[in-house]
């Protein structure tokens, strides 16, 4: 992996996640994918074990500076999801759009229900607020699902630049 147009291309998700997609976000809950979970998923297929790790740490860590979850929640998830993938890719069928789907599908959900989960203990208020929101990251997480194979293309198409080797069969 190349590190310098990795960095760039994390910032640049990142400044999207974090400015550019709320408010475009769906319904007057303003759900929005999570593009950061998305290139952690990608890459994960895509890359060398070790380097990847190291990437999908690193893009948790920036998407923990940049929002209100405690630091090291997505960096201890994303990279733990990283951990999952690479142990488990070798057993997929390729790269195809429905395994990359279900697989953000069941990343996203989990790694937003443990934000979802800590910021309720964080506030006191466990019970009373989880039902409304649990339907909002079972939302987000379908919504991240399906825009996934547009972020395996950016990835695709940019493997050359990254030092990640072209597509898996």
């Amino acid at each position: 992996m190349r590190w310098i147009p990795f960095l760039i291309l994390t910032v640049v998700i990142l400044i999207f996640q974090v400015g550019i997609v709320p408010p475009l976000g769906l319904g007057p809950q303003r759900i929005v994918p999570d593009l950061m979970l998305m290139l952690t998923v990608v890459l994960a297929l895509r890359g060398e074990k070790n380097r990847v790790l190291l990437a999908c740490w690193i893009i948790g860590t920036f998407k923990d500076l940049a929002s209100e979850a405690p630091l090291g929640c997505h960096a201890l998830t994303y990279g733990l999801a990283a951990i999952f993938i690479v142990s488990i890719r070798d057993y997929l069928y390729g790269n195809r759009p429905v395994i990359l789907m279900l697989l953000t599908l069941v990343l996203a959900f989990l790694t937003q229900l443990f934000e979802l989960w800590l910021y309720l203990v964080r506030q006191g208020a466990l019970m009373e607020s989880f039902r409304p929101a649990l339907l909002n990251v079972l939302f987000s997480a379908l919504f991240t699902a399906a825009l996934a194979p547009y972020m395996s293309w950016l990835i695709a198409s940019m493997h050359h630049q990254l030092g990640l080797p072209g597509r898996r069969n």
